[in-house]
């Protein structure tokens, strides 16, 4: 969620108004709904399954913020 945080805010930072939260939140809803349930995973799966969910999120994340800025 930091991560998303960091992005979010560096991508409205520096495009002068071309990306807005409200534009980040519009194109970026399936990446939030993903973030908010990361508390309902279950420990149970191990460290390594929940470790290779979270570095897929987070790469899906980078690559959609990367798409809003082109």
């Amino acid at each position: 969620m930091i991560g998303f945080y960091k992005h979010a805010t560096h991508a409205v930072e520096t495009t002068s108004g071309q990306i807005t939260w409200a534009k980040i939140r519009d194109n970026m809803g399936d990446i939030i709904y993903r973030l908010s349930s990361m508390k309902f995973e279950d420990p149970a799966d191990g460290e390594e399954a929940l470790v290779n969910r979270y570095t897929e999120l987070q790469r899906e994340m980078e690559e959609q913020f990367r798409s809003l800025s082109d």
